[in-house]
């Protein structure tokens, strides 16, 4: 009865926590509630009562999260800073796009060169959140002018997710796959390469057959723009201040080389930090200071977040109740229940960095009794936590706050694109992982 009631518990607190976090609420004080109201349903089972488990697993929960993550999101967000002050991030996206301009399909290069940012500047450290600061002007003035809608912005999410799953990022969430299996950041590379490949394919027929669609609908990009419209945004125009395209590359290249030669994520990111304050001082002497302490202070907040999630997670392995689901889980083999694991983790907590720092040491071992290799983990671990973007990922909340897609509309592209671009190729990298090619 007891595993019952603290099951129940589970459920109830879980979807507090959605829709908490679906009406925009704090992560934090969401996933607060949700566990709260967790631990209580579990004060039967409990050994040391309501306050004793919200320390022993909340807050310790939140702590080891804190281990975990400090120096890679800190590190990546004073990297980030540091391209935004410079106006490397400027230089690289006005080289892009000069490139995707010459294409004849104005309207697709357009929303590609979304995705391509955000794979370029999520493989390399920058958190998500940051990046929409990076993008949103831009991104409004060509999709207005091409006339598509302002929800295709939400395409540059797409680009997060191979940002992650591609060997050799210094991104958080392949730091957090390392350290769970004891690899680095360049290992599964070939496996990492294949699903990157399929997965870009089928994101470009997604793309094309959207632009189609719309085109057919005659939905333009007042339709979900036209709040984003009115805000007083600077336009971005290239210009002679922008350091040279060299100057903005090499940090990159260096520190991606250093990071898929397999030495540490954060040592990695220190040297892309020197070398882009080496190489851009002129462009930065002037805020060296500042950018340093903002782009350390202001990762902060969606640090927090994501630690509070994860503790929720916590929260929920260790009340009686959890015992059901691990049940259900060993009903399958090892290596599904491993894979269904960090999916569900997600749908739980919403992010997939959330739901590996709770699920993945455990969605591990199933895949260590499957007898599948410490690299093929590493990536299946990333797969599944980002197979989906629930409703309540806080990519989806940002995208509403900060660019004002309307909420639902993000909901849907978000959900959309990772469901549909993520299926083919975690499919077929579960049977080959399962066959032992990978």
């Amino acid at each position: 009865m007891n595993i019952t009631i603290s099951f129940i518990g589970i459920i109830i607190g879980v979807l507090l926590f959605v829709y908490m976090s679906y009406k925009g609420n704090s992560l934090a004080v969401s996933a607060g509630l949700g566990a709260l109201l967790i631990i209580v349903f579990n004060i039967a089972a409990s050994k040391n009562g309501i306050i004793g488990d919200v320390k022993e697993l909340w807050v310790v929960g939140i702590a080891n999260s804190l281990k975990a993550y400090f120096l890679v999101f800190a590190m990546g967000g004073i990297y980030g800073k540091l391209m935004d002050t410079s106006g490397a991030t400027k230089r690289i996206a006005f080289s892009l796009l000069n490139t995707i301009s010459k294409m004849k399909n104005h309207k697709f290069g357009v929303v590609m060169f979304l995705p391509i940012m955000y794979l370029i500047f999520t493989y390399v450290g920058v958190h998500g959140f940051l990046i929409v600061f990076l993008m949103v002007s831009l991104a409004r003035e060509l999709l207005h002018d091409q006339n598509l809608p302002w929800r295709f912005y939400c395409y540059g999410a797409a680009g997060i997710l191979p940002g992650y799953y591609l060997a050799g990022s210094v991104s958080s969430v392949n730091a957090l796959g390392a350290s769970i299996t004891g690899g680095n950041a360049a290992s599964g590379m070939v496996m990492s390469i294949f699903y990157c490949v399929i997965y870009w394919i089928v994101l470009v027929f997604l793309i094309k057959y959207d632009i189609a669609h719309v085109t057919r609908t005659g939905e333009g990009f007042m339709e979900t723009g036209a709040e984003m419209w009115k805000l007083e945004l600077e336009t971005y125009k290239e210009t002679e201040d922008l350091p040279k395209l060299w100057q903005a590359l090499v940090p990159m290249v260096v520190m991606i080389v250093v990071a898929a030669s397999g030495v540490d994520v954060v040592i990695a990111l220190a040297v892309g930090i020197i070398l882009n304050i080496v190489c851009l001082y002129g462009h930065l002497k002037s805020k060296l200071k500042s950018s340093v302490a903002t782009g350390a202070a202001q990762t902060f907040p969606a640090l927090i977040n994501v630690c509070c999630a994860a503790a929720l997670g916590s929260v929920i392995k260790n009340v009686a109740g959890y015992q059901l689901i691990t049940g259900a889980l060993n009903s399958f083999t090892p290596l599904l229940g491993g894979v269904f694991l960090t999916i569900i983790g997600t749908i739980i907590l919403g992010s997939s960095t959330s739901s590996l720092s709770a699920f993945g040491p455990q969605a591990f071992e199933y895949f260590t009794e499957a007898g599948i290799s410490t690299a093929a983990s590493h990536r299946l671990l990333l797969f599944g936590t980002n197979w989906i973007y629930p409703p309540h990922n806080p990519g989806a909340v940002n995208a509403s706050a900060t660019a004002k897609v309307p909420y639902k509309d993000a909901v849907i592209m978000y959900m959309k694109e990772s469901v549909i671009c993520n299926t083919l190729p975690f499919v077929l990298c579960i049977v080959l992982a399962a066959m032992g090619v990978f």
